[in-house]
């Protein structure tokens, strides 16, 4: 009905509707899901030897299509006395994991479809089996997209990760108040996928060879530290040192290789089986050169428990991420304390018991990038599909000359990145310490932060430019209030924590740029096939502003009438009753680029929590609620909710529109314009495909996050059965949201960032390929031996 408005009437055959599917999409690419959880331990102790043993397993199944990950591991950790002054020690950990999620590779993620895009009509089944298209005789219905369910059973993944943790050490007490500790850790982590791709079409769209790809990611770090330490006491001074050397070693190896054409009976079984038009890629990379050494020292001092001072500085050294001048960076810190409540002035104060005064400063070092950044990287010519490799013809027909190009523009200067962070706070308890207390200031600023700049595409290179761009200051308090009671039969522990931010850039230059412009609202990550804000960024980062701040046109409202639109123009279109009144911020009557402005702070001003645990008896219950304030969210899916994609359906909102099929004026925008010629002009005033303020809504939330109820079995029924302890308990996860918000989930996940790199400044975009929060209910058992 709604491609017969827009086209027409073209569809003139909608005769029979009853006997056609209507078929529920997001049924049948979510459903409900089971989780189990397992752990055991066991540990003990003598008088030489201290041991801890144990194990889990966690088995989900995912709540969309053919999702799964199962892990398990194990962990020992031994510590031995060896007389009065030696001491050694171990500790291992290890885990294997198994995860399938089809969605998330080849031609799945590139087709990815919200379940209100693809048709109703449209069955799951036909009835010889096969997969549902467009029934007969609705061929203008030439439905672009991919069929949801036939698309992730075509597709078949097992992704394993192993992780190996161990660390030795050996300590040794010297004269004096000396102790001297060796640590050697090593870490191996390896990653397999199998990833099959099986050939299929399904009303046109699909892929026509199928593909066979297998990953391999090994990465192995050895760590070695040496410490010596003072701790001494003279009197009612109390002394602590420690200076120490660190060097870590890594290795990464990675290697993907990929098939086109394979036999299909060995692709299901990920085992290269060639045919005669099989074709192979191969992507590798190693290095064997991860070097990073630190040198560090800290004394600690107080004097009677009351007065607290302390001082720290490291020298950190990244080898293989920085350039030779700019590879090591220096971080102190100092802290003080005053332990007010153990002077001789307080102890007649009966209602306070512990009132503390601190205050901080200190410098972190950040340089999680990836390495080599610094360096003229170099990679062979692109061929032009004449067969040739490695080359290029500088002239038309010309000869296919050998050579390199640069792969990604070197900074020689990219350095440390620095977070520097100054707080006072004061810790207390009162009233028998069952009210206790700790309020924080901090100022927060992060300099020369890492950020990889996208290239423009003129400038022939892909890969981001890693630069150090600027400064943000993050400013704030933080709270914590709590009360308990332990002295009657119902017994209780409640905590309020509050934060209050204040996020500004404070400096933003750069070799091409004082402004950052990020965050997209594409379907399929990139797609922009559908028009909805086609190449438009939506937040900008720069001098002044909240971090990652909205940015496009103000909505001052929708247009009453024709005559109130006609000042407003868009792309040379005159506005109507039921447009977005865009705020003309030159007063030209144009609404163009110079009209954009500030619509929105994605960085919440408060973030709070409550939790707190109830003992009555035998009982006990637990529970923990979050949420934010004072925060804005794009909501990007209400674009593609209110209207109808180019080749498909859309959600049921779009009925709402504006002037649609009868409609008045609404509070949604108009859809478009019936011409007399009998075509159907789209959003000519751009109200769903620009970036506005009609998108941008409040995000706050109050979450009920954790519910658990819990009860532990008299011991006087465990002594017939030889246990210790039994507590049986049930729990449920995100069980209720509070919030105004009209997308899915007000607690977003990652947004797309076109840099692809941190994201920090593309936040609070709700998209269509968000994963759905899940709630969790579970029933367990704790027993002790």
């Amino acid at each position: 009905a709604l491609q017969n408005i827009i086209n027409n009437g073209r569809f003139a055959n909608t005769g029979g509707l009853d006997t056609l599917a209507n078929t529920n999409w997001v049924d049948e690419t979510f459903n409900n899901a089971t989780e189990q959880n397992h752990n055991i331990s066991l540990a003990g102790s003598t008088p030489i030897v201290n041991y801890l043993l144990s194990g889990f397993y966690n088995k989900q199944e995912g709540v969309a299509r053919h999702n799964y990950s199962n892990i398990g591991g194990a962990r020992l950790n031994l510590d031995f006395k060896l007389g009065k002054i030696f001491k050694i020690g171990e500790e291992l950990a290890m885990s294997k994991r198994k995860t399938s999620a089809p969605q998330n590779v080849g031609v799945e993620a590139q087709l990815h479809n919200a379940p209100f895009r693809t048709l109703p009509i449209i069955p799951v089944y036909n009835k010889d089996g096969s997969y549902g298209t467009v029934p007969g005789g609705y061929p203008g219905l030439a439905f672009g997209g991919t069929h949801p369910v036939g698309a992730v059973d075509n597709a078949s993944v097992e992704n394993y990760k192993n992780n190996l943790q161990a660390n030795v050490y050996g300590e040794v007490k010297l004269p004096y108040g000396f102790s001297f500790r060796t640590n050697v850790g090593y870490s191996y982590y390896n990653e397999l996928q199998n990833y099959y791709q099986n050939s299929f079409s399904i009303g046109g769209v699909g892929s026509t060879s199928n593909s066979l790809n297998k990953l391999n990611i090994e990465s192995q770090s050895l760590l070695t530290n040496y410490l010596l330490s003072f701790n001494r006491s003279f009197g009612a001074h109390n002394v602590n040192a420690v200076a120490g050397f660190e060097q870590i070693v890594s290795k990464y190896n990675y290697n993907n290789v990929s098939a086109t054409n394979v036999s299909p009976a060995a692709g299901w079984k990920y085992s290269f089986i060639p045919t005669a038009t099989t074709a192979y890629t191969l992507t590798s990379f190693t290095d064997k050169n991860g070097l990073i050494k630190s040198v560090f020292g800290r004394v600690n001092y107080n004097y009677a428990g009351k007065y607290y001072l302390s001082g720290s500085i490291r020298q950190d050294a990244n080898f293989t991420v920085f350039g030779p001048n700019r590879q090591r960076g220096v971080f102190p810190a100092v802290s003080a304390g005053w332990n007010i409540s153990e002077e001789s002035f307080m102890k007649k104060v009966d209602l306070v018991n512990t009132l503390k005064l601190r205050a901080s400063y200190g410098e972190l070092g950040n340089s999680n990038i990836a390495p080599y950044s610094f360096l003229s990287v170099y990679q062979p010519f692109a061929s032009f599909g004449n067969g040739s490799a490695g080359g290029a013809n500088f002239s038309p027909g010309g000869t296919i000359i050998p050579g390199v190009t640069y792969s990604a523009i070197p900074n020689p200067d990219l350095h440390w990145e620095t977070i520097r962070e100054a707080n006072v706070a004061v810790d207390g308890e009162m009233l028998n310490r069952r009210l206790y207390f700790t309020l924080e200031y901090y100022n927060k600023t992060t300099d020369d932060m890492l950020y990889a700049l996208p290239m423009a595409p003129s400038a022939g290179i892909a890969a981001p430019y890693l630069t150090n761009i600027g400064s943000v200051r993050n400013t704030g308090f933080e709270l914590t209030l709590g009360y308990r009671n332990q002295d009657h039969a119902l017994k209780y522990d409640l905590t309020f924590t509050g934060g209050w931010n204040k996020n500004e850039v404070t400096k933003l230059t750069t070799e091409t740029t004082s402004e950052l412009l990020d965050g997209y609202n594409y379907y399929n990550n990139g797609d922009v096939a559908f028009q909805m804000m086609p190449n438009q960024t939506i937040t900008t980062t720069r001098k002044g502003l909240p971090f990652g701040s909205f940015y496009g046109y103000k909505v001052l409202g929708i247009f009453q009438t024709d005559a109130d639109a006609a000042v407003q123009k868009v792309n040379g279109n005159v506005a109507h009753a039921g447009d977005l009144h865009f705020e003309d911020l030159d007063k030209s009557g144009t609404i163009t680029d110079a009209d954009r402005q500030v619509i929105g702070n994605p960085n919440p001003k408060f973030v709070y929590g409550l939790s707190g645990r109830l003992n009555y008896k035998n009982f006990d219950l637990q529970f923990l609620f979050n949420g934010v304030a004072g925060v804005d969210l794009f909501n990007g899916v209400k674009a593609y909710e209110m209207r109808p994609f180019q080749d498909g359906n859309t959600s049921p909102k779009v009925w709402n529109d504006s002037y649609l099929n009868g409609n008045g004026l609404t509070d949604q925008p108009r859809l478009g314009i019936a011409n007399t010629n009998g075509t159907f002009t789209m959003d000519p005033n751009g109200n769903y495909s620009s970036v506005n303020s009609f998108f941008v809504e409040k995000g706050d939330y109050l979450k009920l996050k954790n519910l658990q109820i819990g009860y532990n079995i008299p011991p006087s029924l465990l002594q017939k059965i030889h246990l210790k302890g039994a507590r049986v308990f049930i729990m449920g996860n995100n069980l209720l949201t509070i919030t105004k918000y009209s997308g899915l989930d007000p607690e977003l996940g990652a947004s797309f960032s076109p840099s692809g790199y941190s994201g920090v400044t593309a936040r609070g975009i709700d998209v269509v390929s968000q994963y759905p929060q899940t709630k969790i209910y579970s029933f367990g058992i704790d027993i002790t031996l």
